[in-house]
């Protein structure tokens, strides 16, 4: 059987109303894209507080957000913006770093259930839609469910009606 990429914004949860958001939808590993794995306002997510929750639970923990972050510092990284200074989805895409972590990431879905988990909630306000989802579902794989806040589950065709794609 083959699974579907999953997504999660972790929000203000609680850290166990998103563990039990995982539990419910069987996820066996969580890989987080969170360029930065840290909160002030929700410390409960903090990167070694979360892999220890989510141990809890006997789910994986893998950060990805070097490669599959969503924030980049301009100075640092000038070729992912464009001419006005907003970041570029597409040339991020074609970077061979975040190639080779969607690679990981489709062996890592292949293996079991897996959420991307990143801060925001809705994902059409995060760039695990319009980054991560958007390059799994360009290699002809729209199989992507996004777990909302309430627990119910968004498909990648309801939220980006796709036009017809050749694959």
């Amino acid at each position: 059987m083959k699974h579907p990429l999953w997504t999660i914004g972790h929000s203000n949860h609680s850290a166990e109303k998103l563990l039990d958001l995982l539990s419910h939808h069987g996820i066996a590993c969580v890989v987080d894209v969170r360029s930065i794995p840290y909160s002030r306002r929700n410390p409960q997510f903090n990167r070694e507080r979360m892999h220890k929750n989510l141990s809890s639970r006997d789910i994986a923990y893998v950060w990805e957000g070097e490669a599959l972050g969503g924030k980049r510092d301009f100075r640092q990284n000038p070729e992912f913006f464009d001419a006005k200074g907003r970041i570029d989805w597409m040339k991020i895409r074609r970077d061979e770093s975040f190639t080779l972590a969607m690679e990981r990431l489709r062996t890592q879905v292949g293996k079991e259930p897996t959420a991307v988990l990143c801060a925001e909630e809705n994902p059409r306000n995060c760039h695990r839609l319009h980054l991560i989802s958007a390059a799994w579902a360009e290699s002809c794989d729209e199989n992507i469910s996004h777990i909302r806040g309430d627990g119910r589950v968004e498909t990648h065709t309801q939220i980006v009606p796709q036009p017809e794609l050749f694959c």
